[in-house]
């Protein structure tokens, strides 16, 4: 194991090892894909649906309308559409809800079998996040930059096409920005530390093999911070190569194939496999004590050029998950609850009496129990523009918008004097799928 990677799993050990060791098993498909360019820590509140929009009044996109329930799911695929929101386009694309609700046609309580993480209406800056979308905009829409990609011109940008139950929203309110050399709080130009608030909807499909193959993934990231930096940009973020990860336990490159999306030199997507899961966690002296065995770790490093070629806006957040329902095995990755050995002491395969399958609700491997870290937003737009339009992968910024493009916002301020801030990580005891939730992969 590299001194690096020993020192990521390190940094947070303690704090996940007191979480985990709190948790009980959890009780009780559609995947992204892609194909080639042709010449074309909040627990889910159960509040009712708000966002359904007059029948035929908004289309309904080709990206939303694709989750059917399975067996274990007791819920309406009906019921799921009224969850709609309307996008800057005035179409309809699948929006946030709870893990369960009370059925309005039966009066029971039902099920959908995944979850979406925070209720984004708990976001401090949710209401300036839809404002900033434009538009008739009325919730935050799943899949609408990866929409985009059908619109280019010429058909230039690889289709994508991200799954619902991989959509997930994580709200952070009045996070204090703190200083890296650990001597406290970053100061704004008045001398009081800086707090930001941020909304961010990521899809992490880790259920299935569009995580070990696709880098790109949407990632609507925004900031609000007490020092005026602002950011609100809606992109496919890279994370990584496409056609391979790195070994959670060794930043070994393991090989995959399918993609055809476009290489990266930024990001990362640390995914555990077979090997990292036998060697650390099942068998020899760490084994049913590692947490960091299953780990899954998605990092991203994202830059937005305005129109005149320069960079205005970084930002760099990482997106955990502690119980995947998939590990890797080459392209396609097997169940991590089938794992399962009689000699298999670690948690939570202690938990289990024999191998289940992926989506069997009894797993306590649904990919529900996730965190984030925050870190740098780094803005360098002072007295710039504050509005442009770029692809969907954040490319060919232009002052006006063309055929496929998305809204960006940058604040016209900048913050590159500010010192290297502390990585800060939530959620280390965030259990989106609890026992009775009824969630389950695909998840």
């Amino acid at each position: 194991m590299t001194s690096r990677n020993r020192s990521r799993r390190t940094a947070a050990a303690a704090a996940l090892a007191l979480a985990l060791a709190g948790l009980t098993a959890p009780a009780s498909a559609s995947t992204g894909h892609t194909h080639p360019a042709t010449t074309a820590t909040s627990t889910p509140s159960a509040t009712a649906a708000t966002t359904s929009a007059p029948a035929g009044e908004h289309p309904t996109s080709p990206h939303a309308g694709s989750w059917k329930p399975t067996q274990y799911d007791t819920c309406s695929a009906q019921l799921h559409d009224s969850y709609q929101v309307i996008a800057p386009d005035g179409m309809k694309y699948e929006g946030w809800h709870p893990s369960s609700v009370t059925d309005p046609a039966t009066g029971e309580r039902c099920t959908f079998g995944h979850e979406h993480g925070d209720d984004p209406k708990t976001s401090k800056i949710y209401q300036w996040v839809i404002g900033k979308l434009g538009g008739e905009t009325n919730g935050i829409p799943f899949g609408y930059a990866a929409a985009q990609t059908d619109l280019a011109a010429g058909g230039v940008l690889p289709h994508r096409h991200e799954d619902d139950p991989g959509q997930k929203v994580i709200v952070r309110n009045d996070v204090k920005q703190l200083r890296a050399d650990r001597t406290g709080c970053a100061k704004g130009a008045d001398g009081k530390p800086i707090v930001c608030s941020y909304l961010m909807k990521m899809h992490q499909g880790s259920h299935s093999s569009d995580a070990l193959k696709n880098n790109a993934h949407e990632l609507l990231y925004a900031a609000r911070c007490s020092d005026g930096t602002e950011l609100m940009v809606d992109t496919l973020a890279l994370f990584g190569q496409p056609n391979q990860f790195q070994e959670n336990c060794s930043d070994t490159i393991v090989k995959t194939t399918g993609s055809q999306l476009p290489a990266s030199k930024a990001g990362k997507r640390l995914i555990p496999n077979t090997d990292c899961v036998q060697k650390y966690v099942q068998s020899g002296p760490k084994a049913s004590s590692d947490v960091w065995g299953v780990y899954e770790n998605w990092q991203a490093e994202s830059t937005i050029t305005g129109p005149d070629g320069k960079a205005k806006a970084s930002f760099d957040p990482w997106f955990g998950v502690r119980n995947p329902s998939q590990v890797g095995s080459g392209s396609d990755g097997v169940p991590t609850a089938s794992l399962y050995t009689s000699a298999t002491k670690a948690y939570p395969w202690s938990t289990m009496d024999g191998p289940l399958e992926q989506q069997d609700p009894a797993s306590p491997f649904n990919g529900a129990q996730r965190d984030v870290y925050v870190h740098n937003t780094t803005v360098a737009n002072a007295g710039g523009l504050t509005t442009w339009y770029t692809d969907a992968y954040g490319n060919n910024a232009s002052d006006k918008p063309f055929a496929g493009s998305v809204k960006q916002y940058v604040s016209a301020t900048s913050n590159t004097g500010l010192p290297e801030l502390e990585r800060r990580a939530y959620g280390f005891s965030t259990d989106y799928g609890p026992k009775g939730s009824g969630v389950h992969a695909p998840n």
